[in-house]
């Protein structure tokens, strides 16, 4: 029920961009949406530069680019970050740059990465807390009958629905996978705080927490007409939502039906290259953890469907006046 005023994103001009700052950056790690670069003398202060590339079903970055990706996926997040402040939600944002897509934020502790900045905010948590308001064929597939899962799902039904694919659920559930793994798994809920070293209380206290900024963000995109299905945020201890927040880590509903994220790409995998998608789920299936066995991308998507994708970002951010 809180109001996000609906106002022009933060340019920033007091910010260079990352052209500008290259001398003073160090390359902490290339991601398949993202570059992580830390600033030289400011260790509790990180650069994103984001990228045109895109990754689908786990494998890396497919060998084709998006032109002008980065530079949306930049406004989006920006202009999530803001929103979220703007609700009282405590982040990891400092600042963002459209034109160079790059995003200023604070650092945080990785201890699996041997990563402790001075003066960083706390520590990141191995965990991705997923939610979500619609049951998904693959959700539904993962949790039979009388599983300790479907119980807890069947909790959050709302009011009239079935546990079956399409059902809302009302608030978010919220729900965690492992992190640094080259396949995420579902985890319990016990197993997860086992894993981010806290009491099972303090995890069912995160889970409450996200599925309230969740709420945030589903009541931001209502009037720009998108429904939120479902996401994923990575948190740092003290409560703070990390990493970035786009069309990358939800998925958004437009009010033609279609899914606004990187669904282009990957149904055209699907409906092409079924044959190379059946063995790389048999690859993952026998080597979970050693994508050196998975089999690479065979083929890339046509111009039309690079197109369409970051068509769908760009109506996205001009919807939520990120741009």
């Amino acid at each position: 029920g809180i109001k996000i005023e609906n106002r022009k994103p933060t340019r920033c001009p007091g910010y260079r961009s990352i052209s500008e700052d290259k001398a003073m950056l160090k390359l902490l790690r290339q991601g398949s949406s993202k570059d992580i670069y830390e600033v030289n003398g400011q260790p509790d202060q990180l650069v994103f530069h984001f990228s045109d590339r895109v990754s689908v079903f786990d494998v890396g970055p497919i060998p084709t680019a998006f032109p002008g990706l980065g530079v949306l996926r930049c406004a989006i997040a920006g202009r999530l970050f803001e929103v979220l402040e703007y609700a009282g939600v405590s982040t990891h944002y400092f600042s963002h740059n459209i034109p160079s897509a790059t995003m200023k934020v604070m650092a945080a502790q990785i201890p699996e990465k041997d990563f402790n900045p001075p003066g960083a905010l706390g520590r990141l948590l191995p965990l991705e807390f997923l939610f979500r308001y619609v049951l998904t064929k693959k959700a539904c597939d993962r949790m039979p009958a009388d599983s300790a899962e479907r119980t807890k799902v069947e909790k959050f039904l709302a009011s009239g629905q079935k546990f079956e694919l399409g059902a809302r659920l009302m608030p978010a559930f919220v729900e965690c996978s492992t992190k640094w793994q080259a396949a995420d798994d579902y985890i319990s809920d016990n197993d997860a705080a086992t894993l981010a070293q806290v009491e099972p209380r303090i995890m069912a206290a995160l889970q409450r927490d996200c599925a309230n900024v969740a709420g945030i963000l589903r009541n931001f995109f209502r009037p720009a007409g998108f429904g939120l299905a479902d996401g994923k945020f990575e948190l740092i201890l003290p409560f703070r939502i990390g990493d970035s927040i786009s069309p990358d880590e939800l998925r958004l509903i437009g009010p033609d039906g279609k899914s606004y994220d990187k669904d282009p790409a990957r149904v055209w995998y699907e409906a092409n290259q079924s044959d190379w998608l059946r063995r790389l789920k048999a690859a993952k299936a026998a080597y979970p953890n050693d994508k050196s066995q998975w089999p690479t991308y065979e083929d890339v998507p046509p111009p039309e469907v690079v197109n369409e994708m970051v068509r769908r970002y760009r109506t996205v951010a001009e919807a939520i006046k990120a741009i």
